[in-house]
């Protein structure tokens, strides 16, 4: 009872602090990105990442990793920065890849989720970077995923999976990737994967969802002809945690001819994603909605063990 009544009392404070910078933030770019290695060619999806300005992490899947030095050079180039990759070992020849600034971040610690693949790890398994954000204090985890296409209960497994993983972490959660989801572009509230609907159970996850849908993904068939017969979302932005109280916006970046047309680069469209993170100092917000869970928590503790009593 004590540590609940001190933790009203602080919360009491909190409110009626007086925090003259309480607007401070920092401004986070994201980038995910289906590059497709095996049907694209590394120096134009390179030019690509060169051409979008003012990005801080990429998530990349599908990537060969003999083109991870020329993905990285195109993410620095014109930047001011030095970016650094760090690349999965699962997948093959098409692996998960994390892009960064290495002035602004420090790496602290990167972990391959493979007790969320499958046990033969023919998949690929989820690739988490814990990051400290040197402009905002910050310390958050940034995730790359690509779930399973062509095996559906694998697909629902891997987004179960994740859900429950999130609901454990105690950091922000920023997941990016190419999740096969099908959210289709005119009705998808009605008309997608069963796996969104597993992944965004009780909030875990939250999507980032851009004004504006279009498809992101437009493939060539056997013949060489276009294949675009799946009108839908299958890349996205994901946050959870305390992450999902930062201001957000997201587009599908779309190019003049980039489907079906442009054979050098990826038959998916990159997905961007801004935030404005609040600076440690001066996150009340932040603060308030941590110490609240606790509290409930604890509440909820007191409530049982009172029901127990005679």
């Amino acid at each position: 009872m004590a540590s609940i009544l001190r933790s009203v009392m602080m919360l009491a404070l909190l409110f009626h602090a007086v925090v003259t910078e309480a607007e401070a933030q920092t401004r986070l770019e994201v980038v995910a990105w289906n590059i497709e290695s095996s049907d694209s060619n590394a120096d134009s999806v390179a030019e690509r990442i060169r051409a979008l300005d003012g990005v801080d992490l990429w998530g990349l899947s599908d990537v060969d990793p003999a083109d991870q030095p020329t993905l990285q050079r195109g993410a620095g180039i014109g930047e001011g920065a030095f970016f650094h990759g760090v690349i999965g070992q699962t997948g093959g020849n098409a692996r998960l890849l994390i892009i960064y600034d290495v002035i602004r971040f420090d790496l602290i610690e990167l972990q391959e989720l493979n007790e969320l693949n499958d046990r033969s790890l023919s998949h690929r398994s989820p690739l988490v970077a814990r990051f400290l954000d040197r402009e905002s204090g910050r310390e958050f985890l940034f995730m790359v995923n690509h779930l399973a296409r062509v095996n559906a209960v694998l697909r629902l497994e891997q987004a179960f999976r994740l859900k429950k993983w999130a609901a454990e972490q105690t950091l922000p959660v920023v997941a990016v990737g190419d999740y096969n989801f099908d959210w289709n572009v005119k009705n998808g509230e009605a008309n997608h994967d069963l796996g969104y609907d597993l992944l965004t159970d009780d909030g875990a996850f939250e999507w980032v969802r851009p004004d504006s849908l279009v498809a992101t993904q437009c493939s060539v068939n056997f013949s060489g002809l276009p294949d675009c017969r799946f009108d839908s979302v299958l890349d996205f932005v994901f946050v959870s945690g305390l992450a999902k109280h930062w201001p957000a916006t997201s587009e599908i970046l779309v190019r003049s001819g980039d489907f079906p047309d442009d054979s050098l680069s990826s038959d998916h469209r990159p997905v961007k994603a801004s935030f404005q993170i609040p600076l440690v100092a001066v996150d009340l917000k932040s603060d308030l909605l941590a110490r609240l869970v606790a509290l409930e928590a604890e509440i909820a503790a007191l409530r049982r063990t009172a029901e127990q009593l005679p």
